[in-house]
C-alpha cells in the first residue's frame, strides 16, 4: 500500500520539478522578452493599463453622475410645475 503512494508523490514530484523549471522558466524568460520593467519594480505596461483603466472608470462615473444630476433636476423641475399648475388652476384637484 505505501509503495502505490510513494510511486505516486515521486510522480507528482517529477511532474512538479517539470513544470517549475520547464514551463514556468520558459513563462518568465518570455515576460522578460515581451515587457520592459520599470525602475522601481514592477511592469510599465501593467502600470500603464492601470492607469488607462482609472481615467476610463473615472470618466464614465463623470458621466453617469452628470446624467443622475440631469435626470432629477429635471424631475425637481417637472414636479415644481405639476405643483404650480394644482396652485394656480383649482379645478385639477
Amino acid at each position: 500500500m505505501l509503495t502505490e503512494a510513494d510511486r505516486l508523490s515521486d510522480l507528482h514530484n517529477t511532474m512538479r520539478d517539470n513544470l517549475i523549471n520547464g514551463v514556468h522558466m520558459k513563462a518568465k524568460q518570455w515576460q522578460k522578452e515581451t515587457y520592459s520593467k520599470q525602475k522601481l519594480g514592477g511592469l510599465k505596461q501593467h502600470k500603464e493599463l492601470d492607469e488607462g483603466f482609472s481615467k476610463v472608470v473615472s470618466l464614465y462615473l463623470s458621466q453617469q453622475t452628470a446624467r443622475c444630476l440631469h435626470l432629477v433636476s429635471s424631475s425637481i423641475f417637472n414636479a415644481r410645475g405639476h405643483v404650480h399648475d394644482l396652485i394656480t388652476i383649482p379645478s385639477l384637484i
